[in-house]
């Protein structure tokens, strides 16, 4: 063998390597999304108390931060989100009224969903392929849901009982906790048509199931748009307000944006949203002609904006968070009063706003570090989209589904849930791609 051929032989080796260990991490990230409705499944084994859907988030963060030394093609962005959204978090450890208890107990969550962030973004900054398979992904996710919905709704109407635990769960062969939150589930479903799945709550579930549906709608494919059909539909089943206010918003904004800016994008922008304005009125004549009186009032509540809740309800619990960290001390309005706090000194166990509840628990820094990303997403595909930076589209569909996200998340609190955090992230990387991709136009 010639010089020359080894020499071709070992760049050709040098190449596949790190395809190869893209492929390894591509396996990793779709389990982790895939595996993200097992939440509430959690292994308790002696002290030992791991949630199903977090074993492998540790191999994957592993492998990602081998993939991004090894090409170095990254942007510094997902990283300084990340340490922002953390920081967030750990300065309430110097709040004065900080409860360990209560840092101990909910902070893994919100440090886990950093983590996801992390992973999601950098992975689908590489490319479409990525972010591709990070909608296939969720496509599989999205079926797990309707299949859940279907068992839900069987239960609630047919049976007449709401759901009090996973299905299957005894018949697993390791042990398995019973799930969290069925308290929660059983209060909201028991006496009301409103379904809600034991690793949700409804608002939770409602904007979930309405980014998807919003991100499988824009993709043009005919599945993916029957996909994002059924979506929406769960999402209108749990008859919860900050689903349908936050898509509504968020198709204000677009419109208004593409009328102004881009109006000889109007007619593509109709013909994607043809689907959502088909299930609207198939939905009013459901709901209108065949469903019984106590069904129709249920769905009233999406149209009344305070629902007799002003004085004792959603309305009372955020000015009562406005009132507390307006009376704190400096130091409180800065800083906050501690991770998981917000039940010592409200009338609730959160504010039902991310922002309020972050503002009192982690001050207006907290505040600053851990919702940026939220609002940056929207403004940066605004700026990619007059700057006729990338696709225009890609760029429209992430402008529509980052400002849903944005919305959701005044209307309720969102800034939790794992889910929130693998859309995010995608968002993030079509937004701010690594250094490869953006150099080569993608």
């Amino acid at each position: 063998m010639s010089v020359d051929s080894k020499v071709l032989e070992k760049l050709q080796v040098q190449e596949l390597s790190p395809d190869f260990g893209w492929r390894i991490l591509t396996m990793f990230v779709v389990a982790l999304i895939v595996l993200s409705p097992l939440a509430p499944y959690r292994i308790e084994v002696g002290s030992l108390h791991l949630n199903l859907d977090r074993l492998v988030v540790i191999p994957t963060m592993m492998l990602i931060i081998v993939q991004v030394l090894a090409t170095g093609r990254t942007f510094l962005l997902p990283w300084l989100t990340f340490l922002g959204l953390l920081i967030s978090i750990l300065i309430t450890v110097f709040s004065l009224r900080v409860d360990l208890d209560l840092l101990a107990k909910y902070s893994p969550n919100g440090i886990y969903c950093c983590l996801v962030y992390l992973i999601i973004h950098l992975y689908s900054a590489r490319g479409t392929d990525a972010q591709q398979t990070i909608l296939d992904s969720l496509a599989a996710v999205g079926l797990v849901y309707v299949a859940f919905a279907v068992y839900s709704i069987h239960h609630l109407y047919v049976l007449l009982e709401p759901i009090s635990d996973l299905p299957f769960r005894e018949q697993l062969p390791i042990p398995i906790a019973e799930p969290s939150g069925v308290e929660h589930m059983w209060r909201f479903t028991a006496g009301s048509p409103r379904i809600s799945l034991p690793f949700s709550n409804p608002q939770l579930l409602a904007t979930v199931c309405s980014s998807m549906g919003l991100l499988f709608v824009m993709q043009g494919r005919r599945w993916f748009s029957f996909l994002a059909l059924l979506m929406f539909a769960i999402s209108l089943a749990t008859i919860s307000r900050t689903g349908i206010y936050s898509v509504l918003s968020a198709l204000a904004i677009l419109s208004i944006g593409v009328i102004i800016f881009r109006p000889n994008e109007v007619r593509w922008l109709i013909y994607r949203l043809r689907w959502i304005v088909f299930f609207v009125i198939a939905s009013l004549v459901v709901v209108i002609g065949f469903v019984d009186d106590s069904l129709f009032a249920a769905f009233e509540r999406l149209f009344n904006f305070l629902d007799d809740r002003d004085q004792y309800g959603h309305v009372a619990i955020r000015l009562t968070a406005i009132e507390i960290w307006a009376d704190g001390s400096l130091v409180e309005k800065l800083f906050g009063i501690g991770y998981g706090g917000f039940q010592n000194v409200g009338i609730a166990f959160r504010a039902h706003m991310s922002s309020l509840t972050i503002l009192v628990e982690r001050g207006l820094v907290g505040l600053l570090l851990a919702y940026w990303i939220i609002i940056a997403l929207p403004i940066g595909f605004v700026l990619r989209y007059l700057g006729n930076v990338g696709g225009a589209k890609q760029n429209l569909i992430g402008l529509m589904v980052s400002s849903q996200i944005f919305f959701a998340n005044l209307f309720y609190e969102l800034y939790e849930a794992p889910m929130m955090w693998i859309l995010i992230g995608l968002l993030a990387g079509m937004a701010w791609p690594s250094r490869k991709t953006a150099e080569s136009g993608l």
